[in-house]
């Protein structure tokens, strides 16, 4: 039975690439920070049943930019590297450079010296490709691909003041930390296949977000989604917040699929794929989900718990720049999942956790 190492298992992506691997037949060994995040790991209703089966393993890791990956290393066929600062709370650059460059240059060079490890994914972001200088809508038409880099630099970050700072350090860290992976592994020399995955990242600037939505199978029960990390506190407001919850708008209107981004480092592990890919299912409005979320699920919205907004003032799709995630249809076999899909997955995880209760 071959064994993934997965980064950061306690996460929204980790979990789901968890899932992943283990129903094609792999077993996974996991990295958390504390020996209370492995426990929750380990009761989640979604891994319970491996776990029982033995197939599911945590190895506890606190310090992702100075942590010793070796143990955790040993044996295992793949990589996927889904550990990053996922946050806007930090209070200065070296938050965010950190762990999201060292944590990923140092997985990289340990596996080089695991001659089992044949493959790595790592789970970047749209913050890497994006040029976040000017607002989306000032870039309406434009289509971004995996030939394009974030303009922004080691120095720009560094120097960058004010109250935006936390998420322009968040772009640019996982921007360099994408272009140290692949440094690195051309510097051990190629020893591993290594793809990237670049979904559109949480950036809540100025409120207007671009994020991977799902359902939060790592949540259990008694968990308040609304206090719960960028993805799953935002799906909250969206669809559990109460008719009278405000639905912000969105300049920065691109989506992707819990799922499809799982399912690409599963494909670029097993396929040892190279190269950047990413992942969009599309554009999307909080208001425009909201409003699908009530049609859906007539029973929610009469008892007042789907966020009512402004029914009517929905933006135009084609109002900003577009992320074009065909190659990862073409090389990794991505189907990529529709927006009521989604709408109905994360509401029936949230009213089995308890979150809605209707």
């Amino acid at each position: 039975m071959p064994t993934v190492l997965i980064t950061g298992l306690n996460g929204f992506v980790a979990v789901h690439t968890a899932v992943i691997f283990l129903s094609n037949g792999w077993s996974v060994r996991g990295t958390v920070r504390s020996k209370e995040k492995a426990e929750k790991v380990k009761s989640l209703p979604v891994l319970k049943e491996y776990v029982d089966q033995g197939k599911v393993e945590l190895v506890i890791l606190e310090d992702l930019i100075e942590g010793d990956f070796s143990e955790a290393l040993k044996g295992v066929d793949g990589v996927a590297h889904c550990a990053s600062p996922w946050h806007f709370n930090g209070k200065k650059w070296e938050d965010y450079r950190e762990p999201a460059v060292k944590g990923t240059t140092r997985i990289i060079e340990q596996a080089a010296d695991v001659p089992s490890v044949k493959s790595i994914a790592v789970v970047s972001s749209f913050a890497s490709i994006g040029d976040f200088s000017k607002p989306a809508t000032e870039q309406a038409g434009r289509v971004y691909t995996e030939e394009d880099w974030c303009p922004n630099t080691d120095e720009f970050a560094a120097n960058f003041k004010g109250d935006a700072a936390p998420q322009i350090w968040y772009v640019t860290s996982k921007k360099l930390a994408e272009e140290a992976a692949f440094a690195t592994e051309k510097k051990i020399g190629n020893k591993h296949s290594l793809g990237t995955v670049c979904p559109p990242c949480d950036l809540t600037l100025a409120q207007h977000p671009m994020v991977i939505l799902g359902p939060a199978i790592h949540c259990a029960e008694g968990d308040d989604l609304s206090k719960a990390d960028v993805s799953t506190s935002m799906l909250y407001s969206f669809f559990a917040a109460g008719k009278d919850a405000k639905l912000e708008p969105t300049d920065f209107p691109l989506w992707g699929d819990v799922r499809n981004v799982a399912q690409a480092l599963f494909e670029i592990v097993t396929k040892h794929a190279n190269g950047r890919f990413a992942i969009c299912n599309g554009a999307f409005a909080p208001q425009a989900l909201a409003n699908r979320a009530r049609e859906l699920y007539p029973d929610l919205a009469k008892a007042g718990i789907i966020p009512v907004g402004e029914p009517d003032n929905t933006p135009s799709k084609d109002g900003a720049f577009k992320l074009d995630g065909s190659k990862a249809e073409r090389e990794l076999g991505i189907k990529y999942t529709t927006v009521d899909e989604m709408i109905k997955d994360t509401i029936e995880q949230m009213k089995k956790i308890g979150a809605i209760k209707a």
